[in-house]
């Protein structure tokens, strides 16, 4: 599981996170209203210096180099981890950093685009990456939990 996800994965979910930023820079001006797609999803230009929810805008720099150690930390847990569950949330989580970070090295911020909430007022707005972020989360820490709860199912007889 890990070669196809280090091999196509990770390099998949970087290049369709680059493109769609790119997209969104070209399509997408940061004083245009917010372009609805469905309910409680809108286009809508945004730069963030800093991490989620804008925390540590202040200091760009250490949240580059922080960011690198955490993609460096993560790819050695990746290749030292014998679960295919673990290698899949990893792989995920490494290509939104990943991602990120080399929007962050390039702009100086990340680009996002992704508005959530109401559309004049969007509770936040995110990125693909930050997406691939959340969905590797989810895997690393609610597959277990899926596991220990399919394993106490109760037995039914034959």
């Amino acid at each position: 599981m890990k070669f196809p996800v280090a091999l196509y994965l990770v390099p998949g979910l970087v290049g369709l996170d680059l493109a769609a930023k790119i997209w969104a820079l070209g399509a997408l001006d940061v004083s245009d209203p917010a372009i609805a797609l469905m309910p409680g999803l809108s286009l809508k230009l945004a730069f963030n210096s800093g991490v989620s929810f804008g925390f540590f805008s202040g200091s760009p720099f250490l949240v580059l180099i922080v960011t690198a150690v955490l993609v460096l930390a993560l790819t050695i847990w990746f290749f030292r981890t014998s679960s295919s569950l673990d290698a899949l949330a990893l792989g995920c989580i490494i290509a939104g950093a990943v991602s990120n970070l080399a929007d962050r090295g390039v702009h100086g911020a990340v680009t996002d685009f992704l508005a959530w909430g109401p559309r004049d007022s969007p509770f936040f707005v995110n990125n693909l990456a930050d997406i691939w972020i959340t969905a590797g989360v989810l895997i690393l820490f609610g597959g277990p939990m899926l596991r220990s709860i399919g394993s106490r199912r109760p037995k039914t007889a034959k």
